[in-house]
């Protein structure tokens, strides 16, 4: 939607070649998705832009949420194994570092 702007009649804006008169206010937004429960489209309309914004970031947040679920879900396996490896690596580099008499750093702050 487009805004008319206040204008102020002041000598600067008398004299500037480019007079922008209007703003464009957003009212609507439109989102796909392919995650498994969103994937028709979800159109969002409101005319207060605060409201809007508020319902598009609650909407993808969601659908966020939803992807985050799967993908746990799906590579559960993978992250398992991921860290077990990191605890792993870890506990080497702790016992090679004891074994120098040096003492391990602490990543407690």
């Amino acid at each position: 939607m487009l805004v008319t702007i206040d204008e102020n009649d002041d000598e600067d804006t008398m004299n500037k070649k480019l007079k922008i008169i209007t703003e464009h206010k957003p009212v609507s937004v439109s989102i796909n998705s392919n995650v498994p429960g969103y994937e028709n489209p979800i159109f969002i309309c409101n005319d207060n832009t605060e409201q809007l914004i508020d319902n598009f970031v609650n909407t993808i947040h969601e659908i966020s949420l939803k992807a985050e679920s799967i993908n746990k879900q799906n590579y559960f396996h993978i992250i398992q194994f991921l860290d077990a490896y990191v605890e792993n690596v870890q506990s080497k580099s702790d016992s090679f570092v004891n074994t120098k008499g040096n003492k391990p750093k602490s990543n407690k702050k």
